[in-house]
């Protein structure tokens, strides 16, 4: 019998999938992941929210889930607004 072997997501694909969910809400959010440690990660988002707890509710949960089932940390971290240098 020949089983396939499923893939291994990444820390990118945990990233991707909470960038979507933001999205998916949010479509015109500008979003920035970064590596600050093995296993850890920032996910900064910009928007224009009434309220910057929308983006945690939105994301905490699964967050969480991927902390606890595959060891990996994603900080998401709403800032509103991003106000250019100009």
């Amino acid at each position: 019998m020949v089983t396939e072997r499923k893939a291994k997501a990444s820390a990118k694909d945990y990233i991707d999938e909470l960038r979507a969910l933001v999205r998916a809400r949010f479509p015109d959010a500008e979003i920035e992941a970064h590596r600050i440690a093995a296993r850890e990660y920032n996910m900064v988002v910009y928007g224009d929210f009434d309220d910057m707890d929308e983006v945690l509710s939105l994301t905490s949960e699964r967050a969480t889930d991927i902390l606890v089932d595959h060891d990996i940390f994603i900080h998401v971290v709403p800032l509103g607004r991003r106000i250019s240098s100009s």
